[in-house]
């Protein structure tokens, strides 16, 4: 896959995982939670910001596995970006997997998440990510095998 420069990469941390309609998915959700606003339309790369501590929601195909806490999503569906997904915990994802995440759009820095969702030593992994939107999830993730 080709990543354009024209087009801003985001960052995506999940910070709760659980797969859709479970108990433990249900029990967690909070009434007082914010709304949650669907990713931007093709053209929409959240490049002017406005997007900054707002929740959305993004599916894309995974393309590439860095840690176990750590992958990155195609996003051709919101406008062939790259988005550097992060958890907390362990996730089973495969590339070719389609995964859905809701999450607040925040800025990326390696230092500041390094510790917390166990990244890849290498800095070098997410480097091209550094500065970059990217979204802390507030919600679920659901992960499927693309068909």
């Amino acid at each position: 896959m080709a990543y354009h420069r024209s087009h801003p990469l985001m960052v995506l941390v999940a910070t709760v995982v659980c797969a859709l309609g479970t108990n433990a998915c249900d029990a967690a959700r909070n009434d007082s939670a914010p709304a949650v606003r669907p990713a931007p339309s093709h053209g929409d790369y959240f490049q002017d910001g406005s997007f900054i501590g707002t929740t959305v929601t993004v599916t894309g195909i995974v393309v590439r596995v860095i840690t176990e806490t750590s992958f990155v999503l195609d996003l051709t569906e919101v406008g062939d970006q790259a988005v550097l997904v992060l958890s907390a915990s362990a996730l089973d994802v495969a590339v070719n997997y389609r995964v859905t995440v809701t999450g607040e759009v925040q800025k990326f820095a390696y230092r500041r998440y390094a510790d917390d969702y166990a990244l890849a030593p290498d800095r070098g992994h997410y480097q091209r990510f550094d500065g970059d939107r990217f979204l802390v999830s507030a919600g679920a993730l659901t992960v499927r095998p693309t068909g």
